[in-house]
């Protein structure tokens, strides 16, 4: 009579167990086909006949979940009505579908990115929403054996990036610019995608304690620009000045020094509008006048030099605020030199050699988002 009561009690909990495991799927299983319908529309839209279903992973790795996605998802969008499409493998597709899954609190987010294959643009992002439920996290701790699912690295929760899947930034004024934290782990690098609105000088710079290295590419040729390492003024931390053109994409990745380099560090882009710059007469010697300027905490000032001579010009900074300055062509806005601690006591000074009549822009900046204070400027030939 015991034996038949705790089989019984077996079998009401392994149905119950199966029951809730399916209610739980269903969630999932509506939200896919919600996600599959949107794909759909999307491809239409944009007239695309061919799609390749990619890799969707989480912390960097692969789980039973992820599986389970690419599977329904597959399933739902080769069996969804009115789709003008075709799933194919391959490198022969016009659009990549691929994402990441992130774990918010109670909340599992799902970032499906539609990429265009010819430049590896991120034509749309959609965001899909799941309440964590007893079999997602099952599924989500259950790794597949592949894609690094056992890995131990450190990876922030927008994991994992790259050339095809960037994390989306759009700068603005340094006064508004937001500083978004993100993590390296072992071998990792993180890919930030940037569309300029105007044409100015952007600037990209991390903070934090971290060694990092950035390198800024085309993202239409996939040439690279510009690269730095220690050039924030800002102790290890990368910075990179570029002028920019609107609607032009540019692609930024941030690793550590080193490959064993991780950690913690931020990143933010913002840019210079050199649309209105301080117009300053430069000096036929050292004793060009000095002008003064109250820098507000985080703000750049900009002067319009032009050299009245061929030769060297100087251009220095003054006072007790710790300032880093640029050189740039006033035309192109081609970087031409930077300094932080040349000038006496620990100012900004820069030498060039100067064309008559051209015009140079110096842009004087805070050496860190914190310093405040008055600074002397002055150009002069020498």
């Amino acid at each position: 009579m015991k034996k038949l009561a705790i089989i019984t009690l077996l079998v009401t909990f392994s149905v119950t167990l199966r029951a809730q495991t399916t209610q739980d799927l269903t969630q999932t299983d509506n939200a896919i086909t919600t996600l599959a319908t949107e794909l759909t529309k999307k491809f239409a839209e944009s007239n695309v006949q061919t799609v390749t279903l990619g890799q969707y992973t989480f912390m960097g790795g692969a789980t039973q979940f992820n599986a389970y996605l690419n599977n329904q998802l597959s399933g739902e969008l080769t069996s969804t009505r009115g789709g003008t499409f075709s799933l194919v493998s391959g490198g022969n597709s016009q659009w990549i579908v691929s994402g990441e899954i992130v774990r918010i609190a109670d909340i599992i987010r799902i970032y499906t990115r539609l990429v265009r294959r010819e430049n590896s643009a991120v034509a749309s992002q959609i965001r899909t929403d799941l309440t964590l439920n007893p079999t997602l996290s099952s599924m989500l701790t259950s790794g597949d054996g592949n894609s690094g699912g056992g890995s131990t690295a450190s990876y922030d929760a927008l994991e994992p990036d790259g050339w095809d899947n960037p994390s989306l930034y759009t700068p603005e004024a340094e006064s508004s610019a937001t500083t978004i934290g993100r993590s390296i782990g072992s071998g990792d690098e993180d890919w930030f995608l940037i569309t300029p609105a105007s044409a100015s000088v952007l600037v990209m710079e991390t903070t934090g304690s971290m060694d990092t290295h950035m390198t800024l590419y085309d993202a239409d040729t996939r040439n690279e620009l510009a690269s730095n390492d220690d050039g924030s003024g800002n102790g290890n931390n990368a910075r990179i000045t570029q002028f920019v053109r609107p609607g032009k994409r540019y692609m930024v990745k941030v690793k550590g020094y080193s490959s064993d380099t991780t950690g913690d560090y931020g990143f933010r882009a913002y840019t210079v509008n050199l649309g209105d710059p301080t117009r300053y007469e430069v000096g036929e010697d050292v004793n060009a006048s000095r002008v003064v300027r109250q820098r507000l905490e985080g703000g750049t000032s900009v002067f319009l030099l032009t050299a009245p001579a061929g030769g060297t010009i100087v251009a220095e900074t003054s006072g007790s605020t710790d300032v880093v300055m640029e050189l740039l062509d006033a035309e192109t806005y081609d970087q031409l030199a930077s300094d932080d601690d040349s000038g006496y006591d620990s100012n900004a000074r820069i030498t060039h050699e100067a064309q008559r009549g051209k015009s140079y822009l110096a842009v004087v900046r805070a050496y860190s988002s914190d310093t405040n204070g008055e600074f002397g400027f002055k150009s002069y030939m020498d």
